[in-house]
């Protein structure tokens, strides 16, 4: 069999390769970039066999997905400007800080006509990350999400139209090959094909892995010293770094490089795209590769150390908001197992190869020590990794911590003890077993007749699949995704005129108990008929302190610190302290905390689901004898018109209060007073400290639940302990400032 070499783009390509390919002379062989394409080189074939299909999941959505980065601001701004008006306030208030992770979803399919505008803007851009996949969605947007965050718009189909692409779906067979296949329904929502007959091989694993998570005992910052640590004790110093996105990456590289005396140069996915060479002939070398957990083999000496940064289950804007937005923790957990066991094997290639793995960042944390998701895991990495989370209570000692890993690189003997080990551990464990994975695979096939129908817009027919999944997916830890279809139906039937019925869809999925904020809002926007829908806000708020347990992790001594952090700010009377203080209270309370800068702005602003906000004027560095001064009332009743003007809230919800030891005013100050509220330091103390002793108690519960599965108890502990966010909120605010 001769190969013919057609990677590359056209204009590096090999012209008599391509055509030997062509003529069918010779096999093609190309990257996914290449078949997936507005111009592929791949011709439709005979045999169209997809090695590492995995790989190519992000050059198969990209096809059909519009990006507009942030980089290119004027046409960031101009699109922001239209899809901006079919977002709600709170996920616009929720984009204001720099450190925004949100990605929203703005609801076009209720403002048609944002549309015409939306088509005018993307038309006239030369951006090349708009003008390839541009023509195939344009005349489809009724069958696109519009996902927006602070770094870029996406504007992308369900699942790609992979049948509207010739060269794939007219090629008479289609061979998929992976180690990792894991579920065949993500393959087909991935590839958005029908049918997968599947032919699996048994085979052990390649290699021993052994893998360490320091933040289980010790903190972030910390456990990047440690690997650091590692680093510098190392010879040959070559790492490879595996992260989620770019983001996670530049963060867990800088903070490593901060700590190490030799400092490693970084090299990026561009840099090895044409061999790996410049990473396997160097020294002092860590390569970066964002949201690339296959393709890349680097056996023996090639690399021994593996860092694991983030949680691999949402890599794409889609995902993150599915996971972070609708709590498709459950659905993704076959995605995140499948993208890990291959990230792992990256530096292990053959039956005697082994790797140093660091799992980094508090989402791998949290998965390390969550059952549901060990007992997902094959057998072998499982219990490499229990075997590993043990050994890494040692990490409390660095120096001796740092031994063990040189131990193991370069001793034959102590790795075949700790194998044996893991050996034993594994024959007495279970087989993996995937919560839900039944049910996700059974509505697999609706999923796509609902994406197909409504791409071509028969309406109908994706109510009929839409409602088919809903229905079907009843288990209570698949919640989010009962309620994300619920809210797909809706779309489908807003978009067929029905406007009653998608009242009822939207009413279903909110009594799902996941999203509500949301939709609440999508709700509220149609036409009046009377439902109610603010009884909910609450349960917003509730979901918001579960995602402030994501983000400091459910394991380890995250929590603890904020909280040590928070009091301690909370407790200092310099301005600058006690703002950061409020800003962290805020976040524990389930409120979109913001601490603006500059002149005239509120200290600290509390955003909350029901559309209350209260905006705070500190004067913590005035004694209990001070007079607040009229240019302090004048500024304090002042942020409620920047709060409504740039936080999006209702002017009349917005609550001003300043807090200070003295409630004296100054007599040319009284008449400014209004409705401004007074609160005192130490209340917002005493609250800081009741809600973290509240939430100390809670958080053990839930640290191996799913938030569909569980939101009403979760609820219900926290209003057990006197977590009543509305009578907090009220009762903080309650007293008016006198004159």
């Amino acid at each position: 069999m001769r190969v013919a070499d057609v990677t590359g783009s056209a204009s590096v390509r090999d012209r008599e390769a391509e055509t030997r390919y062509k003529s069918a002379e010779e096999v093609g062989v190309a990257s996914f970039s290449s078949l997936f394409n507005v111009s592929p080189v791949v011709v439709t074939s005979d045999v169209l066999i997809l090695d590492d299909v995995h790989g190519g999941e992000q050059q198969v959505a990209g096809m059909w997905t519009v990006t507009v980065h942030r980089a290119n601001e004027r046409l960031y701004i101009e699109t922001f400007n239209v899809v901006g008006r079919a977002m709600t306030g709170a996920q616009l208030r929720s984009l204001w800080p720099e450190d925004s992770r949100h990605v929203h979803l703005a609801t076009l399919w209720q403002h048609p006509d944002c549309v015409p505008e939306l088509r005018a803007v993307l038309d006239a851009s030369d951006d090349a990350d708009v003008r390839f996949a541009w023509p195939l969605i344009r005349d489809h947007l009724q069958a696109c999400l519009v996902l927006v965050s602070r770094e870029a718009i996406s504007i992308r189909p369900i699942i790609p139209p992979t049948s509207t692409h010739s060269p794939f779906a007219d090629s008479r067979q289609r061979l998929y090959l992976s180690a990792t296949l894991g579920s065949t329904a993500d393959l087909q929502r991935i590839y958005g094909v029908g049918r997968v007959k599947t032919v699996r091989a048994e085979q052990a694993q390649s290699g021993r892995h052994f893998i360490f998570v320091p933040g289980a005992y010790i903190g972030d910052e910390e456990a990047h010293r440690l690997v650091a640590g590692v680093w510098d004790a190392m010879s040959p110093r070559r790492a490879l770094l595996l992260a989620p996105s770019e983001r996670a990456a530049t963060a867990t590289f800088n903070s490593i490089n901060s700590f190490a005396k030799h400092r490693p140069a970084r090299l990026t996915a561009k840099q090895v795209s044409d061999s790996l060479k410049p990473f396997t002939d160097a020294t002092d070398v860590l390569l970066t590769l964002p949201g690339r957990y296959d393709g890349v083999d680097l056996p023996q000496d090639d690399c021994r150390l593996l860092i694991m940064a983030g949680s691999p289950g949402a890599i794409s804007d889609f995902e993150r908001h599915l996971s972070d937005q609708w709590k498709l923790g459950p659905v993704l957990r076959s995605r995140e197992r499948t993208r890990l066991i291959q990230g792992l094997g990256r530096c292990t290639r053959g039956d005697t190869d082994y790797s140093i793995v660091f799992w980094l960042r508090q989402s791998l944390v949290d998965r390390s020590l969550a059952p549901a998701f060990l007992d997902a895991l094959p057998v072998d990495v499982r219990a490499e990794l229990v075997w590993g989370r043990v050994q890494s209570e040692g990490a409390r000692d660095q120096t001796e911590f740092i031994n063990l890993m040189l131990e193991l690189l370069q001793d034959q003997a102590l790795r075949g003890e700790a194998g044996r080990l893991v050996r034993d551990d594994a024959a007495k464990m279970a087989p993996p077993t995937l919560a839900g994975a039944d049910e996700l695979d059974a509505v697999v096939k609706d999923e796509l007749k609902y994406a197909t129908a409504l791409w071509d817009g028969y309406f109908d027919r994706a109510i009929q699949s839409g409602q088919a999944v809903a229905d079907a997916v009843t288990s209570p830890a698949l919640a989010g995704y009962r309620g994300w279809w619920w809210y797909l139906t809706a779309v489908a039937h807003f978009q067929s005129g029905a406007v009653d019925r998608a009242r009822d869809a939207l009413a279903r999925a909110l009594a799902c108990g996941v999203n509500t904020g949301f939709l609440s809002a999508t709700l509220s926007r149609l036409p009046a008929d009377g439902t109610a829908v603010t009884a909910t806000s609450d349960a917003s708020d509730f979901e918001r302190i579960w995602d402030f347990f994501d983000s400091v992790g459910w394991a380890g001594p995250g929590f603890d610190n904020y909280i040590r952090r928070m009091q301690e700010a909370v407790g200092s009377d310099y301005a600058t302290q006690f703002h950061i203080g409020v800003e962290m209270l805020g976040r524990l309370l389930g409120a979109e905390s913001v601490r603006p800068t500059g002149p005239g702005v509120p200290d600290v602003v509390w955003c909350f689901s029901s559309g209350d906000a209260i905006a705070f004027e500190a004067k913590t560095e005035k004694g209990p004898e001070a007079q607040l001064s009229k240019s302090d009332i004048l500024e304090a009743n002042g942020h409620v018109d920047w709060v409504a003007g740039n936080l999006n809230a209702a002017r009349e919800r917005v609550v001003p209060a300043i807090v200070s030891y003295s409630n004296k005013v100054h007599e040319v100050g009284e008449v400014h007073v209004n409705k401004l509220r007074y609160v005192h330091p130490k209340q917002l103390r005493e609250l800081a400290m009741e809600v973290a002793e509240a939430l100390a108690e809670v958080r053990p519960l839930f640290r191996d639940a799913d938030f569909a599965d569980v939101h009403g108890q979760f609820a219900g502990e926290l209003r057990a302990r006197g977590v009543e966010l509305r009578s907090i909120r009220a009762s903080l605010v309650q007293e008016p400032l006198r004159p």
